[in-house]
């Protein structure tokens, strides 16, 4: 019941009170008018509280949304999109599951463009994409009965913080042979202005000093270092900077290197990968002013 209800049942056992007490017609009319403002202003208080209360609800259910924004009015939404199928032939039985990053922006205002997204997006779709693997691995093992053939495939958001976001790609699978194979890839981009970054767009020249080759020969160090036992001195012989093509990926706190096995080591040792955090000692001049890292750090 409410409040107003309340009132009017109490105003009405008051007016009979009222009657009963009091014998003089002008006291009564009187007393009931008075009464009746009294209840229709309580009424008003009452309504004036409820408003109060639901803007108050309002603001708070505002604030709730804010709490899940990105940089204020710009949220990176990271869904995913499947792609799957089974198929046999008279050998073979192959499946394919792969799981593929789909960006959406929800953002108050029209600052980023929808173009930029729908670009990213078919970026992902190209390098991410395992569309016709079954079709085309058992017309190449049609006479090869190995038993079943699969692709897994999955993703990382290693960033996602506006307006940036870098993706991790993960696949294994298993073509016929020995054994199957993991191989990994990454991307990432400014969606701002829709494109892929390098790592030119992170670091810059410290003086006369190069950065490529700054960077080169910390991450060097470290990986030989974190990999004893399966890296040689001379894994890195003649490279002074990053390789084109390498993989790379951000997160909020490090720049992560991966190499996909056989690329520096034997399959035993699987996907090498090193953590940079952003405040290694040969990071701390090359950092780019205003690039992504240094944003990240400010």
């Amino acid at each position: 019941m409410d409040k107003k209800k309340i009132l009017i049942i109490v105003a009405v056992l008051v007016a009979v009170l009222l009657l009963i007490s009091c014998s003089c017609s002008g006291i009564l009319i009187w007393k009931w008018n008075d009464l009746k403002d009294w209840v229709e202003s309580l009424s008003e208080k009452s309504e004036d509280n409820n408003s109060q209360t639901e803007e108050n609800d309002d603001e708070e259910d505002a604030e709730e949304d804010d709490d899940n924004l990105v940089y204020g009015t710009y949220e990176i939404v990271v869904d995913s999109t499947y792609e799957d199928e089974d198929e046999w032939d008279d050998v073979n039985f192959c499946t394919m599951e792969n799981e593929i990053p789909e960006l959406t922006l929800l953002l108050d205002g029209g600052e980023v463009s929808s173009d930029n997204i729908d670009d990213i997006n078919q970026e992902f779709e190209a390098l991410f994409t395992a569309e016709g693997f079954c079709e085309d691995v058992l017309d190449s093992n049609s006479d090869y009965p190995s038993g079943d053939l699969y692709f897994e495939g999955y993703y990382e958001i290693g960033l996602n913080q506006y307006p940036f976001v870098s993706i991790v790609y993960y696949s294994s699978s298993y073509t016929g042979g020995a054994h199957g194979s993991n191989i990994a890839k990454a991307a990432t981009f400014n969606v701002l202005t829709g494109n892929r970054l390098n790592l030119s767009d992170l670091f810059t020249d410290d003086g006369s000093n190069d950065w490529e080759e700054v960077l080169w020969t910390g991450v060097k160090t470290v990986t030989l270092d974190e990999w004893e036992g399966y890296l040689y001195e001379d894994t890195f012989s003649g490279q002074t900077e990053p390789p084109s093509g390498q993989i790379w990926y951000l997160t909020d706190e490090y720049i992560g290197f991966i190499w996909n096995e056989y690329d520096i080591a034997p399959y035993a040792a699987g996907m090498i990968y090193v953590e940079i955090p952003f405040d290694a000692d040969f990071l701390e001049d090359i950092i780019k002013s205003g690039g992504p890292i240094g944003v990240l750090v400010e």
